[in-house]
């Protein structure tokens, strides 16, 4: 048992919303540091209060994973010195694996089959927690629809533009796609670690060029049949 209650709220799986569980066991919290770069992880046992249904909590944190704090109001925390305040993220893991965090993938009219697969993979993969490989998906996921469009250059960014010049997708899609690129960039060639909250922002940013390219189409020849039929 926990030498502490604790209650936290969780989306339980049997109940299908968030309920108050109960901590029935903690695990010690197992610590590696070295040269000032540490990283961390601890289980927790809870269940239910509702229905008993048992949920194990893995937290870990890692020295290195850290994203700006944010106020209440959106804006970045900064310190009486005026820098911005980071902290470290944890990311957290529940077993069994509830389905409303499961990301699903969306069906797109008329997307290529190359395009496809690497988004479904993309999908898997932040589904399984893997945000890194997830973060190098969507850049894939950019550059494949540019194979598909014919187009070529010599970095992403320029080929992002073309996307644009070509119409493929409007400006602000574009330009937000402009700092989306940094995800694929950093995650590949640095091998950083972003949160899940970051990795599914990126996902949904991508998932509005898919849409906007693959779907707009057909969509307007169907409301047209609609209102021809009417």
């Amino acid at each position: 048992m926990a030498d502490e209650q604790k209650i936290e709220k969780i989306l339980c799986p049997t109940c299908k919303v968030q309920t108050k569980h109960l901590r029935i066991w903690a695990g010690p919290i197992k610590l590696d540091e070295f040269d000032g770069i540490w990283e961390e992880e601890y289980f927790e046992l809870f269940h239910c209060m509702g229905c008993e249904t048992p949920t194990l909590k893995k937290t870990y944190r890692f020295s290195e994973d850290m994203e700006p704090v944010y106020n209440e109001d959106g804006n970045v925390k900064r310190n009486e010195a005026g820098h911005e305040v980071w902290d470290v993220v944890p990311k957290i893991t529940l077993w069994p694996k509830r389905k409303a965090q499961l990301k699903q993938t969306k069906n797109f009219f008329d997307i290529p089959p190359r395009v496809k697969r690497i988004y479904s993979e993309t999908i898997d993969s932040f589904n399984e927690g893997l945000y890194i490989l997830s973060a190098i998906g969507i850049r894939a996921i950019i550059e494949v629809v540019c194979l598909e469009e014919g187009i070529s250059a010599d970095d992403l960014k320029c080929k992002i533009e073309k996307l644009y010049e070509k119409g493929v997708i409007p400006k602000k899609v574009s330009d937000a796609l402009q700092e989306n690129r940094i995800l694929g960039n950093q995650s590949a060639h640095e091998v950083k670690q972003f949160s899940e909250d970051t990795i599914d922002l990126g996902i949904d940013l991508v998932e509005s060029m898919l849409d906007f390219h693959y779907n707009s189409e057909t969509r307007a020849h169907l409301i047209k049949s609609k209102l021809n039929d009417s």
